[in-house]
């Protein structure tokens, strides 16, 4: 009998229920636990929908309007400011800051998927050949998920792994120039649904116990007790031969005391006049910071759970969807991607660029198994995390430490957003000086945010080479102010006592860019705009030897380096993959593409009719009779598209500033990727719009005017250290 298929009649359901290994496992579990006090941990049931004690109801009812969503909310965070429940401290204290402890090595505590395994594999191997895989990647995707170290990850708990914080190695090399020159700056970060089926909102109003849940995964977040995990230190150090300094480690252990500011900002979620749930969160930089990734994951795997109840409460608790048929849809889609992918013979390098929005926090670590394995052009990972664990699963498997390098590869990022929008604001008098005014602003605290990276965490190629995110306020206007300026005396110095690079005096900062990452508007078009400015650039450093010039700096490479990340599909990927040679990238990253749900197989389910269409679930069969209705046979369950970004940097003695703030506008003048605080004014959002776009359209910069600015900027940084005092 199919597990997909309706319950049996109630007595035989029971009968059934009684004699079945499962039904006897949790049972012994349950004896277990009232009994001796052992926790065994369990999935999400068997349905997928996880029972909650009556004192975790403890929210509104369900009520219609902003007023009501609004008490929900603000019930569910007061709620989730109370200590841990007992099964979180409990869970904790067996499994601490490390996963490898003891009582996990031997299995103590764990509810494991080994009953399941095959069910798992059975279900994955029937979503892979519905997305289309091929016969090869099917059957080495059954061969991963029996293997010893998929069954280590499957046996994580899936709420142990909600107390740790999902990060990408751009975070730790962003915190080491927070935590050496950002000391006393505070920055707030506000998360942004861009498109959800099932928004916040909407689940606080129908579903208020499972976003109270939500709520406390928020706040358990936030009481964690370090930021950065001993075991996540030695990951970075082994596979990004990343070391943080004595500051940073000690900010992302205990926060700032003296401040009495946690190593993970508080996040605030309230309602806003048109009735959606918003999500602040404020603190030092990097506090902030690291809230970004795991808030955006909570967001989407919430979202994805409260889809599959939505779907279980309007078909009378009939059509239910397990974690365990998610998985396996999920699982099936990655390999019919990847599939796609390896018969497209593209060429391309690829750098997996998930966490942030993955729909489940073990299905990002068998992604990465699999992907690592099984994906042409793999070259590396950005999740710690995945990296972290997946090696400690290896080795637990018996697998050496070559051949656990030789399959993770590397952890890999570049940097954010964030760097270039805090340094914008809290360089913005920089910016303006530049330009000549603040009409005209010119992007010098960009520069400086890239030039200052680079001189923390060393660079590329010859050691000096900058990977360039050029679009946060326009790449037209950030290639133009990185030909006209000059590098800093002071920056030249650094590079040699920090790295022993020697970098010529005369070197503009666009000579420094070895690669340029495209993450948004069309992409050929962004491509042709850096190939221009190069080869203008070029052109001016050859007019220098021409003219006899004795001290002519090396200029930019010769060879443009382009990163295309911003990827929807996989025919996306091997369309840039045939574009023309000058615009091709090198390497693609991409995380979302890689995620999601083929559609999800129900039981054929006799329900009564929506009053809605039932939107949730793809198809019917007219087959209605006496008001009711056979209704089909797969649900589709969506994506979230979700955002977090700073919004506002500014010294911790000040007020938050009301009359500006921070945000991002990305090429294509902004459409779709446009970031304000939700808090100011539509006056004040419209002149930062405003600003922006002059930063993206400044031309034609004063070279020398350019030059000495931002030296003056690189100055007060780091001799000056105007934001650590």
């Amino acid at each position: 009998m199919s597990p997909l298929l309706p319950p049996p009649p109630l007595l035989q359901n029971y009968v059934v229920r009684f004699l079945a290994p499962t039904f006897l496992i949790r049972l012994i579990r349950l004896l277990l636990y009232r009994v001796f006090g052992i926790l065994v941990m369990r999935t999400d049931g068997h349905n997928g929908l996880e029972a909650l004690t009556p004192a975790e109801r403890g929210y509104a009812s369900p009520s219609d309007g902003v007023l009501g969503v609004r008490e929900v909310v603000r019930r569910a965070s007061r709620n989730a400011g109370s200590p841990a429940s007992a099964f979180h401290d409990h869970l904790y204290a067996t499994f601490g800051s490390s996963w490898d402890d003891e009582d996990l090595r031997k299995g103590n505590a764990v509810e494991t998927f080994d009953e399941d395994v095959d069910q798992l594999v059975k279900r994955t191997e029937y979503y892979a050949r519905r997305s289309g895989a091929t016969d090869a990647i099917v059957a080495a995707m059954s061969e991963m998920l029996r293997s010893k170290e998929a069954k280590r990850l499957l046996a994580i708990p899936s709420a142990w792994l909600l107390r740790r914080g999902i990060a990408d190695l751009y975070k730790p090399k962003m915190h080491k120039v927070f935590s050496t020159y950002l000391r006393r700056v505070r920055v707030d970060f506000a998360l942004h649904v861009r498109k959800s089926v099932y928004p916040l909102a909407k689940m606080a109003q129908e579903q208020p116990e499972l976003f109270g849940e939500f709520a406390r995964a928020v706040k358990l977040m936030d009481h964690a007790s370090s930021a950065v995990t001993n075991d996540e230190w030695d990951a970075l150090a082994k596979y990004a031969s990343f070391h943080p300094t004595d500051v940073q480690k000690a900010r992302a252990t205990v926060g700032m005391p003296d401040a009495n500011l946690p190593p993970v900002a508080d996040t605030r979620l309230s309602v806003n006049e048109h009735g959606e749930v918003i999500a602040m969160s404020s603190g030092f930089v990097e506090s902030s910071s690291h809230v970004e990734t795991s808030l955006m994951q909570l967001v989407q795997q919430y979202t994805v759970r409260g889809q599959v109840r939505q779907l279980a409460a309007k078909t009378g608790g009939r059509c239910r969807i397990s974690r365990l048929e998610r998985l396996a849809s999920s699982l099936g889609k990655l390999a019919g991607t990847v599939s796609t992918l390896n018969g497209g013979w593209h060429g391309l390098k690829i750098a997996l660029f998930a966490g942030r929005r993955s729909s489940d926090r073990t299905y990002l670590l068998l992604q990465n198994l699999f992907c690592m394995r099984h994906l042409v052009g793999y070259v590396g990972t950005s999740s710690v995390q995945s990296a972290n664990l997946v090696d400690g699963a290896m080795r637990h498997a018996g697998i050496g430490e070559a051949g656990r390098k030789a399959q993770i590869k590397a952890l890999l990022g570049t940097h954010a957003h964030e760097m270039s929008s805090t340094f914008a604001q809290l360089l913005a008098r920089f910016d303006d000086e530049a330009g000549g005014g603040s009409d005209t602003p010119c992007q010098v605290s960009t520069l400086c945010a890239h030039i200052v990276f680079v001189m923390c965490n060393g660079g590329s190629g010859r050691g000096d080479g900058i990977t360039a995110l050029p679009d946060t306020y326009g790449t037209d206007g950030f290639c133009a102010a990185a030909r006209a300026a000059e590098v800093p005396p002071e920056f030249v110095e650094d590079m040699k006592s920090k790295w022993n690079v020697d970098i010529h005096p005369r070197t503009r900062v666009f000579d420094l860019v070895h690669m340029w990452r495209m993450d948004s508007g069309d992409y050929a078009t962004v491509a042709r705009t850096v190939l221009r400015h190069s080869a203008e650039r070029r052109a001016e450093v050859e007019a220098m030897r021409k003219r006899g010039d004795q001290d002519v700096p090396p200029g930019p490479p010769a060879d443009v380096g382009l990163m295309h990340s911003n990827l929807g599909s996989p025919a996306d990927v091997l369309a840039v993959s045939r574009l023309p040679v000058d615009i091709r990238p090198s390497i693609v990253g991409f995380g979302t593409l890689a995620d999601g749900f083929a559609p999800i197989e129900l039981a054929h389910c006799r329900v009564d009719s929506p009053e809605d269409g039932s939107s949730t679930i793809a198809g019917t069969t007219d087959n209605s009779s006496n008001g009711e209705a056979y209704w089909t046979t797969e649900a589709t369950i969506s994506m979230a598209s979700v955002v977090m970004k700073a919004v506002q940097a500014y010294h911790m003695d000040s007020p938050r500033p009301t009359d500006m703030c921070t945000g991002k506008l990305g090429d294509g003048d902004g459409k779709g990727k446009l970031e304000l605080d939700p808090r100011v004014t539509p006056e004040v959002g419209e002149s930062m719009r405003v600003r922006w776009r002059a930063m993206s359209a400044h031309k034609s910069p004063d070279v020398e005017r350019v030059t000495a600015t931002l030296r003056r900027a690189y100055v007060a940084l780091t001799r000056e250290e105007i934001y650590n005092k």
